[in-house]
């Protein structure tokens, strides 16, 4: 079996966390307001998706689209599986794997970078930070550092799959 590098305490952390953002401001808005943070420190990564070069609103039909799509993908990961993978089930680990494997190659062929991956964490630790407002603990930083280096760490062997394709 895979050994899972969260801690069952992690997990409870990233998964209340999400619940409460999740609740307060939905998916939609939640994922509109990382990727607009995305954009703003990193202007340049617009150009990687559908709506690049265009001017974004909180109105913008195809970021708000986008948005849910990736928010629901999140969701899903964490509610659909529970999170099984921290009880060490090999199988869903390695489903799970499967999945952010495929992602990575899915995003190296649209030109996504291991550089990327900075900015979209530093976006994502913002948004959480705002949803959560007062709720947002060092303890809760570091769990969802924890996950997002684990799921770049994955994503990376897609990626060079993605090279050697």
């Amino acid at each position: 079996m895979m050994a899972h590098p969260l801690s069952d305490k992690s997990i409870d952390l990233i998964e209340d966390s999400w619940e409460f953002v999740r609740l307060r401001f939905g998916l939609q808005i939640t994922g509109m307001v990382m990727f607009k943070r995305l954009f703003e420190i990193s202007p340049n990564l617009q150009e990687l998706f559908p709506f690049a070069g265009e001017q974004l609103s909180d109105e913008h039909e195809g970021m708000k689209h986008h948005s849910l799509t990736h928010c629901n993908d999140v969701a899903e990961r964490l509610y659909q599986n529970d999170m099984e993978c921290s009880k060490a089930q090999e199988e869903t680990v390695s489903k799970l794997k499967e999945k952010l494997i495929s992602l990575g190659a899915v995003h190296h062929i649209k030109g996504a970078t291991l550089e990327h991956f900075a900015p979209v964490g530093s976006a994502l630790i913002w948004m959480l930070e705002v949803g959560l407002n007062d709720k947002f603990t060092p303890e809760i930083k570091e769990a969802w550092l924890s996950l997002f280096g684990v799921i770049q760490s994955i994503m990376e062997l897609g990626m060079a799959e993605g090279l050697t394709a």
